[in-house]
């Protein structure tokens, strides 16, 4: 039975054209398929010097790592270290934040990372409250 997608990138279109889509994959990572459903790449999370960092491997084999920086402001770097995007926190509101996307970069791939590591970050909270709940009840 086929993993159905747990996000879809759609234009706003009548025909709603759908250019990306994204999976559960195996051990916590996502697998990100293009328009065609094939798969493009492996978003899988990964432990950083201080904080959670994410990997990105596409299936060409182009690597992109994310890290978060102070608060939830994260920054996309390709293989060889330069930013290719970056998030930053709006409005002085955590749950806002605007997404900067450089030349030659991705934007869906961008965006479609940025939601799926939204993804993981309420599944681990979610787990973690359950585990207190555990705790809790013990």
């Amino acid at each position: 039975e086929e993993v159905r997608p747990c996000l879809v990138l759609v234009a706003l279109t009548e025909d709603e054209t759908i250019f990306a889509s994204c999976r559960a994959g195996l051990s916590g990572a996502f697998v990100i398929h293009d328009a065609s459903n094939r798969p493009f790449g492996s978003l899988r999370p990964r432990a950083g010097k201080v904080a959670m960092a994410y990997e990105i491997i596409t299936a060409t084999g182009s690597q992109v790592h994310i890290s978060t920086s102070a608060g939830e402001e994260l920054s996309i770097t390709d293989r060889d270290g330069r930013v290719v995007a970056l998030t930053e926190q709006r409005g002085g509101q955590l749950d806002q934040r605007a997404v900067r996307v450089g030349p030659f970069t991705d934007a869906g791939l961008v965006v479609m990372s940025l939601l799926a590591i939204d993804l993981l970050k309420g599944a681990r909270t979610d787990a973690f409250h359950r585990q207190i709940g555990r705790l809790n009840r013990s």
